[in-house]
């Protein structure tokens, strides 16, 4: 390989290796869009710059950070931990294997809780339960800025990466280490407007079912709940209820599609409902105290 190197310096011939190496792991688009997303992120060479210079040549160092990249890959690295950082409602969070990525259908979550209080009083204070990354709280105050928003976290890990992303996004949002479990961290809170969550939810068994590359790299203390109560987090939240969330408050909370009714009857003394993600799946829950006020699309019952 190393022969090889010396002879494939130049951009032209560094696509091709890149491509050589990996064509037993992935498709040629994915590798494509890894060797573009390579390119930009970690040398500034925009596409157009080298489809008209394949003759450019990389450095020496470069190029040994093309084959680190290539290593990471070939063991089925999510691409977002290669790089370091994900973009999630037009931030930029940092990720490593102590947070998940962040999903597209949490960002859906967030896009719900903005249309939704478009025409309703803002919620003056906000808390994110199980916050990782603290993608969703970030979120929520860039879109309520007047709003003190909280997020808590069991991980020591991820509440440092959650407070560098407040931090690097200049946005003030407390990341509190705390065991949602544990009730007696919350002794000292008052009411919220806002309780949204996005907690482990997969099963131990559905793991047989999952990629490779979630099961070796992905925290899976985010990830998964035990066979014989998998809904132990969304029964604490609906615990809460009474003391931290306020008569006019709302829950919006992220769920595993394959318990949604029965993640729906945990909430059974609240005005439930359970709103369907972009690919039409039982993908959310909001649930209040007062009778909901329409202002989004809701799953029928069936």
């Amino acid at each position: 390989m190393n022969n090889q190197l010396l002879d494939s310096n130049r951009i032209g011939g560094i696509k091709s290796l890149f491509y050589k190496e990996l064509q037993e792991h992935y498709p040629d688009a994915e590798i494509g869009i890894f060797f573009r997303l390579m390119m930009e992120h970690f040398f500034g060479i925009r596409l157009v710059d080298y489809i008209h210079n394949h003759e450019r040549r990389l450095s020496e160092s470069e190029i040994v950070t093309v084959f680190k990249i290539i290593r990471k890959l070939k063991r089925q690295v999510p691409w977002q931990y290669i790089v370091g950082e994900t973009e999630f409602w037009g931030l930029t969070i940092r990720v490593n294997e102590s947070v998940l990525i962040p999903r597209p259908e949490t960002e859906e979550l967030v896009a719900m809780i903005a249309e939704h209080y478009q025409s309703k009083s803002k919620p003056k204070r906000i808390i994110d339960l199980c916050s990782g990354s603290g993608c969703i709280a970030l979120s929520l105050k860039k879109i309520f800025p007047d709003a003190e928003v909280i997020g808590i976290e069991i991980s020591s890990e991820a509440i440092e990466i959650a407070r560098i992303n407040a931090a690097q996004n200049k946005l003030d949002v407390a990341f509190i280490h705390a065991d949602l479990m544990d009730a007696s961290y919350f002794n000292d809170f008052l009411p919220f407007d806002l309780i949204v969550s996005n907690p482990p939810y997969i099963a131990d068994a559905e793991k047989s079912g999952m990629e490779s590359n979630v099961l070796d790299h992905e925290p899976p203390l985010a990830l998964f709940v035990p066979d014989k109560d998998p809904l132990i987090f969304y029964k604490t939240i609906a615990g809460m209820t009474d003391k931290y969330l306020k008569e006019s408050g709302e829950i919006w909370l992220e769920i595993n599609s394959a318990l949604a009714k029965e993640t729906k009857s945990v909430f059974a003394t609240l005005n439930a409902e359970l709103l369907l993600d972009i690919s039409g799946k039982n993908r959310f829950l909001v649930a209040t105290q007062k009778p909901l006020t329409r202002t989004f699309k809701a799953l029928p019952d069936a």
